[in-house]
């Protein structure tokens, strides 16, 4: 299945360290044995469910081809399928430790799966540097803000 927590990453670093980086998860034991409190954060990649664009370029011979860069797939919404893994997602998230923030794409099905997969109750970022920049196919593009 190609949807879901993808990778996961915990990070380290010392409480009162100039800038925390370059520690590992495994360095906490010796961090502490020196004097420091280890503080460690662990980061969830999530993958965005299922669009419409995805579903369509399975389901559509020649989908790449002719239709990606058309303007029906411009910010592509989620499919009832994609809803379906959004529940499962949550039920994942249900059972990892609390989660203190979610960054997330500002591409309408990015936030969809946030929202869905992690609730509305966590505080959210959205940036752009979290989404597909470099494309030529128009799923990748923002809509209309305004719609």
């Amino acid at each position: 299945n190609w949807f879901g927590i993808d990778h996961t990453y915990t990070l380290t670093r010392l409480d009162g360290a100039a800038d925390g980086a370059g520690t590992s998860a495994d360095d906490s034991d010796d961090a502490s044995a020196e004097g420091g409190q280890a503080v460690c954060k662990t980061i969830y990649f999530v993958r965005h469910a299922e669009g419409i664009h995805n579903r369509d370029s399975r389901e559509i011979p020649d989908f790449s081809e002719r239709l990606t860069e058309t303007a029906a797939y411009i910010d592509s919404p989620l499919t009832p399928i994609g809803i379906e893994q959004c529940e499962k997602l949550a039920v994942a998230v249900a059972a990892i430790e609390p989660v203190e923030l979610v960054t997330v794409s500002p591409l309408r099905r990015a936030i969809h799966t946030a929202s869905l997969g992690f609730g509305t109750d966590l505080p959210y970022r959205c940036t752009e540097l979290a989404r597909e920049r470099v494309s030529r196919h128009t799923c990748d593009q923002r809509g209309d803000e305004r719609g």
